[in-house]
């Protein structure tokens, strides 16, 4: 089940996020660098404040009583770039390790494809760091095509992104 993220489960949106992103990162840049990035990105104060943001939407996959993903969608002006003019962001799509391989993921992107449709948008984007190899397959077996890059900060390292975007 997929399903919107409550303001009373920040704190394992925070676990959740950092274990996830420290899973899929860890080894690419300095533990420093990833730390500092942990620290700002998912801090707790932060997150209440996205989750109570009506431009930004958190969704948890859950089986059971199992939390075993996340999605983060950003529409209007909490998008992260202006990529197209009527779009929705993917920001963050992650899978506990434990339950990578599974399709999850897919799910996820379904579902975030759906979202897009729901709300009258024509494309949907992401940003994804230029070395991560099975999330550029990932989202190039779903459709999505390259149409730009930025820089991503991470500490005192400057990392590139490749911006793709689908048609929905």
């Amino acid at each position: 089940m997929i399903r919107p993220v409550t303001l009373e489960e920040v704190q394992l949106l925070q676990d959740l996020s950092c274990l996830t992103y420290r899973d899929t990162f860890q080894g690419t840049t300095s533990e420093e660098n990833l730390q500092e990035h942990l620290d700002t990105a998912y801090d707790l104060s932060r997150l209440k404040k996205e989750l109570g943001d009506p431009q930004v939407a958190y969704y948890f996959y859950q089986e059971g009583e199992q939390i075993l993903g996340y999605l983060r969608l950003n529409e209007g002006e909490a998008q992260t770039e202006s990529i197209h003019e009527n779009s929705l962001e993917i920001e963050r799509i992650y899978i506990h390790p434990d339950h990578k391989g599974r399709g999850l993921g897919q799910e996820l992107m379904d579902f975030a494809l759906d979202q897009a449709r729901k709300w009258g948008k024509t494309a949907i984007w992401l940003g994804v760091w230029e070395h991560n190899v099975p999330a550029l397959g990932f989202y190039q077996k779903n459709g999505f095509r390259q149409v730009g890059h930025h820089d991503f900060v991470m500490g005192d390292e400057v990392q590139t992104d490749f911006l793709y975007l689908k048609e929905v």
